[in-house]
């Protein structure tokens, strides 16, 4: 058996500065009330990885830590098949452990995106409704619609990147952020304020943490940039997996 080598991710570079944040009902006729109101956010630099961490690139964690596998494979085993598939089926704990092996593997921090880094790098700054524009484009990502019910490579619907390059940022699988849905007392309301605690690491796995960009599962709607699903950061969720940030320079 031929062991698999950790690759270094495919990292793509998000200029520091503002982007407009939040649904804008006039253009969007699917703008959820959790969505407003549009808001100016100011994001340092940042790098976030191309396309959603893949099977493969999961699967090297999971032989070097001996971490439990994806639920998604079948007896525990990746098919050959799989190996440019998102990773999928897991908890925000498990996306969480691979940041941290992978940071001492490459000496370098690595940690998954806010919501606010995770929508930027998905919109840019031109408060886009989908990573390519304003309108609906049918066929151009992996949701409900196109009726494939499964995940697929993460580059098969490459044609259609962010206005940054990254690629898959809507349907396919869903994308765990760090961001708290909800806290102690409620839930976490617009506009982002990085202050208030919905960024925080050690809150109790009973608050939810948001979710974005849609899956295979759903609908257009929840593929906007802006559509935000939620999830128990201990449920390992079938359409669910994520991307990785850095801060750090090369």
């Amino acid at each position: 058996m031929v062991m698999p080598k950790l690759q270094s991710p495919d990292l793509v570079y998000i200029p520091d500065g503002p982007f407009i944040m939040g649904s804008i009902p006039d253009l969007d006729d699917n703008a959820f009330e959790d969505e407003v109101p549009i808001h100016a956010i100011y994001l340092a630099d940042y790098f976030i990885s191309r396309y959603p961490i893949t099977n493969a690139e999961y699967e090297v964690f999971v032989i070097e830590t001996g971490y439990v596998a994806s639920l998604h494979w079948k007896q525990g085993k990746l098919s050959s098949k799989l190996l440019r598939h998102p990773v999928q089926h897991l908890s925000l704990y498990d996306a969480i452990a691979y940041c941290d092996w992978l940071s001492k593997r490459l000496n370098r921090r690595f940690r998954l995106p806010s919501e606010a880094e995770w929508e930027k790098a998905a919109r840019g700054q031109h408060a886009y409704i989908y990573p390519w524009g304003y309108k609906w484009k049918v066929g151009e990502c992996n949701t409900s619609e196109i009726g494939i019910g499964k995940a697929t490579p993460v580059d098969q619907f490459a044609v259609c990147p962010s206005p940054y390059g990254v690629v898959d940022m809507c349907g396919n699988v869903g994308e765990w952020t760090i961001s708290l849905w909800e806290g102690a007392h409620g839930r976490f309301q617009y506009p982002y304020d990085f202050t208030d605690g919905r960024e925080a690491l050690d809150a109790s796995p009973k608050f939810q943490r948001v979710i974005r960009g849609g899956s295979f599962l759903r609908s257009a709607s929840y593929a906007r940039c802006v559509s935000r699903s939620r999830g128990l950061p201990d449920r390992r969720q079938l359409d669910v997996g994520f991307r990785i940030v850095t801060d750090e320079g090369y």
